[in-house]
């Protein structure tokens, strides 16, 4: 390890739900997120659209003739 490395630390995780919205991740650093979706593929329910600005975490959803799924996110700072 070098004193330049920076080491990643994982803060939590929320489920999205099925609605529009935004997290913001009460943590010092640069931040990071990875989805994790335990679903398997559907043709009935797509998953949100997920961005990041700053510490806020958002996801919408695409306007579909399908259903809605929510995912878990993970996030953490490094």
């Amino acid at each position: 390890m070098d004193i330049t490395d920076r080491l990643t630390r994982v803060c939590g995780t929320f489920s999205t739900g099925t609605n529009a919205g935004r997290f913001t991740v009460p943590a010092v650093g640069d931040v990071w997120f990875a989805l994790i979706d335990n679903a398997q593929f559907s043709r009935t329910a797509l998953s949100p659209v997920v961005t990041m600005s700053g510490k806020i975490i958002s996801w919408t959803f695409p306007d579909t003739q399908y259903g809605r799924r929510a995912v878990t996110v993970m996030y953490g700072v490094y």
